[in-house]
């Protein structure tokens, strides 16, 4: 059953708190070292700006320092030359030689002395500053010491609530908890909540609990609910529409076959694709994969060290020509080094969708430089991988090459042999734009993605061999899906060809999951009450498996279930 997050909504009318109260009003106390700049609170010792002194009987301290150790606001205006200084609601305005200064913008006048410049620090008389604040301050003249007291207010008691608009929900009503908290930061606070699931599916009574420590001590909040006999949504419509994109949801995995199958009009973007994944495994330092650009390209690079020593993975280019050569980076995604190829690829497509990079460089002629740096910033233990998916823009001709490092060989040139798993090569389709041809979602319907058939795979060429190459399941093509999605609908995503770890970018928003079976499917969207334009982007993830399906489901229909 789904766990509840935290919610907004407006004030319920059931309310249960927990509470602690802090300390009560503490004393605070400044001692000023006479003709020196060192002052003590705490024994702890301070340096004002400029010496503590005393004039004429009135004793002056730097109303800069002042302020720090109360916790005060200054502020400094260059046209008026004055300061003003803000305490727990109180305003103070001093300017040096002006006779006089301001207590919540009204003029006071000075008993004694006035406010004046020493060693460029406005010094303030002690005594009419902080009597204003509702201090008191005394004289050990034999020391030569001053002390300033002042009680500091109470905190106000740390606090947990529970709103809730009823305490009677039905069976599969969804229950939108209002946590309130004061005197401490819920979203940073350790809290651990108990029972309180999104909708229960059981009559009967259910208490939520909350606890946490704020301030050393322990508040803890309990909350009983009644369930009724009568369902509002099953368990499994329940899920559906009240999951969040990103989590996941039970599905018949055979039934998802039966759905109506959608095929998209496609279309080729401009953008070459370079794939560095053959051999995957890196078992010895070289080059990787290597050819020619001119214009937009992605460079994707995916291995996993199988050396005994750390290495690094370099995507070079170089400017072949005699003139200069701009070379502008668009959209980068980088992750590992982890010991999950599946995790890193998940990750570097979550970023690279997520991405605004842009990096421009003018390569002299014959001149070479790393591009997508981001990859080269840690190195890579052995048994672990690394992901980089790069989108590059040139305006001539560039040589790009894909290697592997390690501390002893920091320029390896060696061309590394192909393996007969995984795939290297240049394709010619490095983006593909889908396009929904009717309203999808009135009936379940389902898009194929990344099979090779419905969805065809990518051909292209092994520079080095010369030799076809199919890149199988698209993987490094960024897919561009759009169209307008009836209302009421889910969108999911349910994986075909095993572990499926991904991510997507729809209307905007990153939505990440894994995905173990074809029994789940990992939540990508919901439309509300009208049709909706929805456009997902996405990559094909390295180190998971394809195809996938794009499901499309009225959130009524129960032909899933």
């Amino acid at each position: 059953m789904l766990k509840q997050g935290l919610a907004a909504l407006a004030l319920g009318t059931a309310l249960l708190a927990g509470s602690v109260h802090n300390a009560d009003a503490a004393e605070r106390e400044l001692m000023f070292i006479m003709d020196t700049r060192q002052y003590y609170e705490n024994n702890s010792v301070y340096l004002a700006q400029a010496p503590h002194e005393i004039i004429n009987g009135v004793t002056f301290v730097s109303m800069r320092s002042l302020s720090e150790r109360l916790g005060a606001e200054l502020t400094y205006n260059p046209a008026t030359r004055a300061y003003t200084l803000d305490y727990l609601g109180t305003t103070l305005g001093y300017a040096a030689g002006a006779g006089h200064f301001w207590i919540d913008g009204d003029k006071a006048s000075f008993r004694s002395g006035e406010a004046h410049l020493k060693n460029g620090s406005l010094m303030v008389p002690l005594r009419e500053t902080t009597e204003a604040l509702g201090m008191r301050v005394r004289h050990d003249k034999g020391e030569g010491k001053v002390f300033l007291n002042w009680q500091t207010a109470p905190e106000a008691p740390a606090s947990l609530e529970l709103h809730l608009p009823k305490t009677t929900f039905a069976m599969g009503e969804p229950i939108p908890y209002e946590w309130r908290a004061d005197g401490f930061d819920l979203d940073s606070a350790d809290v651990t909540y108990t029972n309180n699931e999104r909708g229960f599916f059981t009559p009967g009574t259910k208490t939520i609990r909350a606890e946490t420590v704020v301030n050393g001590q322990t508040i803890r909040v309990e909350e009983e609910i009644e369930i009724t006999g009568e369902q509002l949504y099953s368990e499994a419509e329940f899920e559906r529409r009240f999951s969040r994109p990103g989590e996941l949801v039970d599905v018949n995995g055979t039934a998802v076959l039966g759905m109506e199958q959608v095929v998209p009009r496609a279309e080729a973007g401009e953008r070459v694709l370079l794939r560095s994944n053959n051999p995957e495994r890196v078992t010895e330092p070289g080059v990787y994969y290597e050819d020619t650009i001119d214009g937009k390209a992605r460079v994707l690079v995916h291995h996993e060290n199988a050396l005994d020593v750390p290495m690094r993975l370099e995507a070079v280019v170089k400017n072949p020509s005699d003139g200069e050569l701009a070379v502008t980076e668009t959209r980068i995604g980088t992750a590992g080094p982890t010991k999950f190829p599946s995790a890193s690829g998940q990750a570097a497509v979550a970023r690279f969708l997520d991405s605004s990079h842009m990096n421009a460089v003018v390569y002299a002629p014959g001149a070479e430089g790393i591009i997508g740096w981001e990859l080269i910033e840690k190195w890579i233990d052995p048994g672990m991988t690394a992901t980089m998916y790069l989108d590059v823009e040139t305006d001539g001709e560039a040589e790009v090459l894909v290697r592997a490092v390690t501390q002893k060989e920091p320029e390896a040139e060696t061309i590394v042999p192909r393996a007969e798993k995984h795939t290297r090569g240049t394709f010619a389709e490095g983006d593909r734009t889908l396009f929904l041809q009717e309203t999808a979602g009135r009936t379940p319907q389902r898009v194929v993605l990344g099979d090779g058939g419905v969805d065809p795979y990518v051909t292209g060429v092994d520079a080095y061999t010369g030799l076809s190459e199919t890149n199988f399941g698209n993987r490094g093509v960024h897919y561009t899906l759009s169209g307008t999605v009836a209302e009421d609908t889910g969108i999911f995503v349910n994986p075909r060809g095993g572990i499926y770890s991904g991510a997507f970018l729809v209307n905007g928003e990153v939505v990440t999951g894994s995905l173990a079976s074809s029994g789940k499917a990992l939540k990508l969207y919901q439309t509300g009450e009208e049709e909706e334009d929805v456009t997902i982007e996405f990559i094909p993830a390295s180190g998971s498996n394809l195809p996938l399906q794009l499901l499309f489901q009225p959130l009524s229909d129960t032909s899933l279930e």
